[in-house]
């Protein structure tokens, strides 16, 4: 479920902070699958590729 929640706001089709305030056994692992893609999450719930 974390992997498919990931790959939604990957797309950004879910928004971060909502999801995880809904599911929050799912941070952990939302978190560790967005960072091993290259992603970073705002502080508006957006999540985008991290600029290096």
């Amino acid at each position: 479920m974390a992997a498919y929640f990931a790959l939604r706001l990957e797309n950004r089709k879910l928004n971060y902070n909502t999801v995880v305030q809904k599911f929050p056994q799912f941070k952990e692992d939302i978190d560790l699958i967005l960072l091993a893609d290259g992603y970073v999450v705002n502080d508006d719930g957006t999540v985008t590729l991290a600029q290096e």
